[in-house]
């Protein structure tokens, strides 16, 4: 089984990538593959904040001392990616092109600063977790991919 903390980072990385696909999208940017990729973008936050939330935070809360807010931290970044996620959604990148730039460019500061946070936080978790945890994090890992390819009818992915 794959190590827990390379596959939620891998899913780090693929969120990146998509960024730079938006990025990308031609100048002047295609209003419909903008859209398109980050339907894609947000889906994959969307899993991916489920899965940490599911996983990885209650590991936080078992594993970081009783005094630390990381978890919590994390939960409110989730909701700004959410919200932001929602404000993009209303936005037209076909009717209303300088609008959706500006909200995917706030969705986009949102999450690089919520990965960069976590991180960091997945490097303390590393240190501090005992096997035991890291494998029943990297079980819950492999049990989300499976119910998330058999909920598309596909292969499973190979990350969160």
């Amino acid at each position: 089984m794959d190590d827990a903390f390379e596959v939620l980072r891998s899913a780090h990385r693929r969120v990146e990538d998509l960024f730079e696909q938006i990025r990308d999208a031609g100048e002047p940017p295609d209003p419909t593959q903008r859209r398109d990729l980050c339907e894609l973008v947000m889906g994959e936050l969307d899993r991916h904040c489920t899965v940490e939330e599911n996983l990885l935070y209650p590991l936080l809360h078992q594993v970081l001392p009783a005094n630390d807010t990381a978890a919590e931290t994390c939960l409110r970044d989730h909701t700004e990616v959410r919200q932001a996620m929602q404000v993009l959604v209303d936005a037209d990148a076909c009717t209303d092109a300088d609008r959706f730039t500006r909200e995917l460019a706030i969705l986009v500061r949102l999450v690089r600063h919520h990965l960069a946070e976590e991180d960091t936080l997945l490097s303390r978790l590393e240190r501090n977790c005992t096997p035991e945890q890291r494998d029943e994090l990297a079980a819950g890992l492999h049990q989300a991919h499976l119910d998330r390819a058999e909920s598309v009818g596909a292969d499973p992915p190979a990350t969160a």
